[in-house]
């Protein structure tokens, strides 16, 4: 059986005593098994805030280079623009449809407005800022159904390289003014064309069409130059 010696009277006690039968002192405690794992998931959480993030890498992008390669969409630039988002293959304009691995996309229109949706339900930017209005459509040429969570995204680049989001109120009522169906739960089955559109809110005074552009994030991303 092993000793130890107890810590108030130097007593020697089994180690697995609860407590010294000479002058009463709680025995040694064990750290049980969960306890242990506690502690070793409490060091990995406090090591993850200690780490430091790395920093963005800052570029940025030329759209008058990009507008010069794209004179009849066939987009062979072979480094169109450098940028914090995903590299590209190409840029193509407002109206022409390419082609990722997935899916045919189609940048249909762009324009800028201070009203989406309609009389029931509808959205309008604050003073001094206004829509950026994207009507767009996809159609899965995979040849197999595509998850909700794989349909392409509209992101809309400044031209100092910010990257705006979608407007959710104003792209939800434009949405349903138009009655366009969202793939939010369900997938897109092959040979299917989604019609889509997003609203981006924006100042009025920084927006300029002929240096913004759009970002398609697919299975291949694409830009998209509005001017």
């Amino acid at each position: 059986m092993a000793l130890i010696k107890c810590k108030e009277c130097d007593e020697e006690i089994s180690k697995k005593a609860k407590q010294c039968p000479k002058c009463g002192a709680p025995g040694k405690k064990k750290i049980g098994f969960f306890k242990w794992l506690l502690i070793f998931f409490g060091f990995l959480f406090v090591l993850g805030l200690l780490a430091p993030e790395p920093e963005p890498q800052k570029t940025t992008i030329n759209p008058t280079a990009a507008r010069q390669n794209n004179v009849d969409g066939n987009n062979s630039n072979p480094n169109p623009a450098s940028k914090s988002h995903n590299k590209v293959d190409s840029i193509v304009k407002v109206g022409n449809t390419f082609n990722t691995r997935k899916f045919e996309i189609t940048i249909t229109n762009v324009r800028t407005t201070t009203f989406v949706g309609s009389e029931y339900f509808h959205s309008t930017p604050p003073e001094g800022a206004i829509f950026i209005d994207i009507r767009w459509q996809f159609k899965n040429v995979s040849g197999k159904p595509l998850s909700c969570f794989s349909i392409p995204t509209i992101y809309l680049i400044a031209a100092n390289d910010t990257k705006y989001k979608l407007d959710t109120e104003a792209t939800t009522a434009l949405k349903t003014a138009l009655n366009l169906d969202s793939y939010v739960f369900s997938d897109v089955n092959p040979g299917i064309l989604v019609r889509d559109a997003t609203v981006f809110e924006v100042s009025k005074t920084l927006y300029d069409p002929k240096a913004w552009y759009l970002y398609v994030d697919a299975d291949r991303n694409q830009d998209v130059v509005i001017e």
